[in-house]
């Protein structure tokens, strides 16, 4: 096992292997290594070895990060196919497919010990729908949109509800807001977050330690990291506006903005 502070080399990637996504596998120890034009593979860091992989089909891509909960595995071929697949499935094109009604982006799962919350279809317009409710969705044309997601989780509200929610951001990176799903009673708040001086978001993330003391962190391009609290669904109304308290700064300088700055990560 490595050592706090310790590099080591996962696997070696292949000239041409576009690697897309390295997800948490519900295992400890294990993570996805999701390669767009090339494979799966599922890596043991404990043992340091690779303990499954799968081959995609020449002329196809996997478009999100594959994700593994409850037994599947998850993931997205060609923007439009999802696959379902279980570890002792030998081939990726065994795995149980359905099409989608339109282009999809991310797969969420629920990495949460406290809760449970079922997977979450985010598609490239950002509209997300729990996985009990994919096929039903009524088939549209995806709509265009000049936001991008930013980050997506499942967290506990103040209501004791388990809400999934996601952070668009415009794409000059300057609007930012936050929209909350709570999908078994079809609500959807939508809060605009404050936005610090001559500033631009870079990353979001959730810090869950406890139900007491969940609250949103956020990295912005002056440096600063600021604390945004989980809003009171049942107090406010959506379109309120939520600050951002100043924590601490990483850098005097600016930062620089990266296109791929999606984070998906729960502290």
């Amino acid at each position: 096992m490595a050592t706090f502070g310790e590099s080591f080399e996962l696997c070696k990637i292949s000239n041409g292997a576009e690697l897309i996504g390295a997800e948490k596998h519900s295992e400890d120890d294990y993570f996805i290594l999701t390669f767009k034009n090339k494979e799966v593979l599922v890596y043991n860091i404990a043992d340091r070895k690779i303990v499954h992989s799968w081959s995609i089909e020449p002329k196809e891509k996997l478009t999100c990060p594959v994700v593994h909960h409850d037994g599947l595995f998850y993931g997205i071929k060609d923007e439009t196919w999802l696959l379902l697949w279980e570890d002792t499935v030998p081939e990726l094109w065994q795995s149980s497919m359905l099409k989608l009604s339109r282009p999809a982006q991310r797969i969420h799962v629920c990495t949460s010990r406290r809760f449970q919350h079922e997977p979450v279809l985010i598609f490239n317009d950002n509209e997300a729908i729990p996985f009990t409710r994919v096929g039903e969705e009524k088939k549209r044309k995806s709509s265009k949109t000049k936001e991008r997601l930013l980050w997506c989780g499942t967290h506990m509200a103040t209501d004791n509800n388990v809400w999934f929610s996601k952070v668009l951001i415009s794409q000059d990176h300057t609007k930012v807001s936050l929209v909350m799903h709570l999908f078994k009673e079809s609500k959807q708040h939508v809060f605009s977050i404050e936005t610090p001086e001559e500033s631009k978001i870079l990353c979001w993330s959730l810090v869950d330690e406890d139900e007491e003391s969940a609250f949103f962190i956020s990295l912005w391009s002056n440096g600063g990291v600021y604390k945004t609290e989980i809003p009171a669904v049942n107090k406010m109304e959506s379109e309120h506006e939520l600050c951002c308290e100043y924590m601490f700064s990483v850098c005097d300088g600016p930062l620089p903005i990266s296109e791929a700055s999606f984070n998906s990560t729960t502290f």
